[in-house]
C-alpha cells in the first residue's frame, strides 16, 4: 500500500502525494470538502448529502473528523491565495519532488467556472505535468466543454463526456471496452485524452 506524503505550505498541511490507490507520481489537492461540495449543493450529484449519501469522500469525512479539517484547510488555501501564488507553490513542489507526473484535482468536492478558469491557467504553466479531475457538473460541461483546454488538462465527466466519460455499470460485458482496474498506480485511462467512456463495475 502506498503511504501518503503530506506537504506543508506556510506551516499548514495542504498537498498530498499518493494514497492507497494513487502512486507517488501524483500530487493530490481538494478545492473543498465533500460536505461543502458545489455539485451536491446544486443537486448535480446523486451520491452526496442531498442524494443517497454514498459518496466515499463524504463517508471518510464523517468517519474521520481530521479528514474534513484537512480538506477545509485546502479550501481556505484555494480561496485565499492568488493563482500566481499557487503556481509558485507548485513550482517549488515539482522541483523538490521531480517524480511527480500528475496532479489529481479533487478527491472530494467538485469544480465550478471560477475553478475551471484557475486550473486551466495553472496547467498552462506546467506543460510537463498532467492535471486531471472528475466532475458531476454537467451544466458546466455543456457550456464549456468546447473550450480549448491545455493538452495536459483532463476533465472526466461523471456519466457524461467532457474530455472523457467516467461511468458505472452493474457488470462488465463486451460493450465495456475501457474498464477501471480500481487502482490508479498502473493505469492511465483517466489521465489520457481519448474521448471514450471508462467503466467502473459497481456491485
Amino acid at each position: 500500500m502506498t503511504k501518503s506524503k503530506y506537504i506543508k505550505i506556510d506551516g499548514q498541511t495542504i498537498y498530498k502525494i499518493g494514497n492507497k490507490k494513487i502512486g507517488q507520481d501524483t500530487l493530490i489537492f481538494n478545492m473543498q470538502p465533500a460536505q461543502k461540495c458545489i455539485c451536491d449543493k446544486l443537486g448535480l450529484c446523486q451520491f452526496g448529502q442531498n442524494g443517497n449519501g454514498k459518496c466515499y469522500a463524504l463517508r471518510n469525512e464523517r468517519q474521520y473528523p481530521s479528514v474534513r479539517k484537512y480538506r477545509e484547510r485546502q479550501m481556505s488555501y484555494w480561496q485565499n491565495h492568488t493563482t500566481s501564488e499557487i503556481i509558485n507553490d507548485l513550482a517549488v513542489i515539482f522541483k523538490q519532488y521531480p517524480q511527480i507526473k500528475y496532479v489529481r484535482w479533487n478527491e472530494s468536492g467538485d469544480i465550478e467556472l471560477k475553478d475551471l478558469i484557475r486550473i486551466d491557467n495553472i496547467a498552462q504553466q506546467f506543460p510537463h505535468i498532467t492535471f486531471y479531475t472528475y466532475t458531476h457538473n454537467k451544466p458546466l460541461a455543456l457550456t464549456f466543454r468546447n473550450m480549448e483546454l491545455p493538452d495536459n488538462l483532463i476533465i472526466n465527466g461523471s456519466g457524461f463526456k467532457w474530455t472523457n466519460n467516467y461511468d458505472s455499470c452493474d457488470k462488465y460485458t463486451d460493450q465495456h471496452k475501457l474498464r477501471c482496474p480500481g487502482n490508479c498506480r498502473n493505469c492511465k485511462l483517466c489521465k489520457t485524452k481519448h474521448g471514450q467512456t471508462i467503466y467502473e463495475e459497481v456491485f
